[in-house]
């Protein structure tokens, strides 16, 4: 592995500045921790989805937090606004998100879009890859 790069779909390397490395502490951790999002609401294969997708980036060796799997386990009583404080939450922890296809169609999705971008997250996309990171343009 190339100093400074992480593992990405498919067999590709994401390079990343020494700054965003340190950053995002994933030189720390040796691999990036990634947020998965996408719709869940309305949807009823979700899980499968989202588990398909932890799937494929955990063998491409990234660390990998699936909300789907995660807010399954809270409380039935819980409603939208505290799933998505929770998700919040999540993606701070993270260094990057990823975009499933038809992310657009979904409120939450979007939410959290605009959230790890306000947070200069690491975006990459279902398909293709962009990195918002701070330092790119």
């Amino acid at each position: 592995r190339h100093e400074g790069s992480v593992l990405g779909e498919f067999g590709k390397t994401i390079f990343l500045t020494q700054e965003e490395v340190e950053s995002h502490g994933i030189e720390r951790r040796g691999k990036m921790r990634v947020y998965i999002s996408g719709a869940i609401t309305g949807t009823n294969d979700f899980m499968e989805r989202f588990n398909a997708v932890e799937d494929r980036l955990t063998s491409d060796g990234m660390s990998v937090v699936n909300p789907a799997k995660i807010n399954s386990n809270l409380p039935k009583d819980f409603i939208y606004a505290e799933y998505m404080e929770m998700d919040f939450l999540m993606i701070d922890l993270c260094d990057a998100i990823y975009m499933m296809d038809g992310w657009q169609k979904s409120r939450g999705a979007t939410r959290e879009y605009w959230y790890a971008s306000g947070k200069e997250k690491i975006i990459l996309f279902e398909g293709k890859r962009e990195n918002h990171g701070e330092g790119n343009t």
